[in-house]
């Protein structure tokens, strides 16, 4: 049995699409004729690929690495350009200073009530910079944890670039956390500083962030200081010595700072992920793997370059919206900050957007399609979608109804919906479509380049043809370096184990005919980790 109805093709790439695609450039730089070729030389030979792909994406290291990848602790942790320093930083703001991204619009934000914000590269650095004055002000450096308790906006993106420049380590939050998730997490990582929201809103209620941390911090003693932004200029509590406000402390800082240098395997963010069981676990990502990963998704995966408007509808806490911010910002692309629901508070509110901001790429999910397609076909008819030129859309498997809607009547029939599922823990694309590959309901070119996943049987033989696990058979750039606290880590043994691979706790299927992938989730039943 099939886990979709797969159908007929309803996209082939024109010859235009593939001339301008990145991923068709790269292809020819390196002498590859099909991505079937590409797929099996950087799966064949990981460190030709990912030195390719570090060089593709234009990241700067401070000092170059010795290697591409030490193996010698065994498949994970797998060490990636040891000997390499580098700041992420560095390659998503100061890498555009000087050419003509400096100037452009890197964030475009607009708050539920319609309150727009915008910041170019330039102004996004010199933002950076001045947060960068005010943490080591006070006192937070290298290593320090800092939990991130905000909406999706500027701010969000300026303090996850500023723990980065000073060598600390970001902990998002969801915004729909109770105090008490908020407080595990804390906790977990060891933060001893936050910055959060005053409150932010959702269909038009207040959701009373500074009250949430509040309650939070009862449970954490060791959090020093609370950098508050005053997103709706309430009025909160306070707690006079631990409670800063974000506008008082930055508006005397310069607009540089030093960028702090760190080895390529160092901590960068730590990713909580929702629905684990038990109490919660976080994966550490790291300077020289997710942003790497984010950005070659982006680039050879949506094709995006930086003359792409990209959103994403999506929230601050969880592995995508980090991802996309250094992915985005990486390439030089602008990036539509999306904050609150797509349908309110009108029911046209994502078709306004993508239309006023000339939205090139779009990324939702089927849970964000439902309820905007429900408003009628004429919604997204009523505005000019025409710069669009790719749909992503995320998380696997999606009806017809759905998929159907968002192809005809937003697409037009004339754009691909490019499949993307993320690896667990924020790891990037497992498998994923591209601009090169014809495209069905629901399908996936399949693994992304650089990621040898495979379907296996329950003794861990490749199939075809039928439904198995889906699993990865070697580390790629991008997975998890390893669990906060726990020496094990995400890495599992499968069947007997005799073969170590990373489980992804989904079914796939591999079309024996065209090779195009599919996915159903369903937990693993066969699977331990150590």
């Amino acid at each position: 049995m099939q886990p979709v109805a797969v159908g007929d093709i309803l996209w082939r790439p024109s010859k235009e699409v593939i001339e301008r695609s990145r991923l068709r450039r790269f292809m020819n730089q390196h002498h590859i004729a099909d991505w079937a070729e590409l797929h099996e030389r950087s799966t064949a030979n990981p460190d030709w690929f990912w030195d390719a792909a570090i060089d593709e994406l234009g990241i700067t290291f401070a000092e170059p690495y010795r290697q591409v990848a030490d193996r010698s602790q065994g498949p994970h942790p797998t060490l990636w350009f040891p000997g390499g320093r580098l700041n992420i930083a560095d390659s998503c703001l100061d890498n555009h200073r000087g050419t003509a991204a400096w100037a452009k619009l890197a964030l475009a934000h607009e708050s539920e009530t319609g309150r727009l914000t915008g910041l170019t590269y330039q102004e996004l650095a010199a933002e950076v910079a001045r947060l960068c004055g005010a943490l080591i002000k006070m006192g937070a450096g290298p290593g320090d944890r800092i939990g991130l308790f905000l909406p999706d906006g500027p701010p969000a993106a300026v303090s996850l670039l500023a723990c980065a420049k000073i060598g600390a380590v970001a902990v998002p939050l969801s915004a729909g956390y109770g105090s008490d998730a908020i407080a595990m997490r804390l906790n977990d990582s060891g933060a001893t500083f936050l910055i959060c929201a005053d409150g932010c809103l959702q269909r038009g209620s207040v959701l009373a962030m500074k009250e949430v941390v509040d309650r939070a911090l009862t449970n954490c003693p060791q959090v020093k200081n609370v950098i508050m932004h005053r997103t709706l200029m309430r009025e909160v509590p306070w707690k006079h010595g631990r409670d800063l406000v974000w506008e008082q402390l930055l508006e005397d800082q310069p607009e540089s700072a030093s960028t702090h240098m760190v080895n390529s395997e160092s901590p960068l963010i730590l990713i909580y992920p929702a629905g684990h069981d038990g109490p919660p676990r976080g994966a550490i990502h790291t300077h020289s793997g997710l942003p790497v990963k984010a950005a070659l998704d982006l680039a050879h995966g949506f094709d995006v370059g930086a003359d792409d408007h990209v959103m994403w509808v999506s929230e601050f806490g969880w592995a995508t919206d980090p991802g996309l911010i250094y992915g985005a910002l990486l390439l030089g692309a602008t990036l539509v900050l999306f904050e609150g629901p797509a349908n309110h508070p009108r029911p046209d509110r994502l078709w306004r957007m993508v239309a006023d901001y000339e939205v090139t790429i779009l990324g939702v999910t089927a849970d964000v399609i439902g309820p905007v397609m429900r408003g009628g076909p004429e919604l997204p008819a009523n505005h000019d979608l025409s710069k669009l030129r790719v749909l992503v859309g995320s998380n696997g498997t999606w009806d017809l109804e759905a998929f159907h809607w968002l192809f005809e009547k937003v697409g037009g029939g004339r754009i691909p919906i490019i499949n993307y599922r993320a690896a667990r823990a924020g790891s990037g694309a497992v498998v994923c479509g591209n601009v090169l590959a014809p495209m069905r309901q629901s399908s996936f070119a399949g693994p992304g380049p650089g990621v040898a996943a495979d379907v296996v049987d329950n003794n861990g033989n490749s199939v075809r043809g039928q439904l198995g696990e889906l699993v990865i058979r070697q580390p790629w750039v991008g997975m998890p370096q390893g669990i906060w606290n726990d020496s094990d880590g995400y890495w599992g043994t499968f069947g007997s184990g005799t073969r170590e691979l990373w489980v992804e706790g989904a079914q796939a299927y591999v079309d024996p005919n065209d090779g195009l992938w599919y996915t159903l989730d369903r937990p693993p039943s066969s699977i331990t980790t150590r």
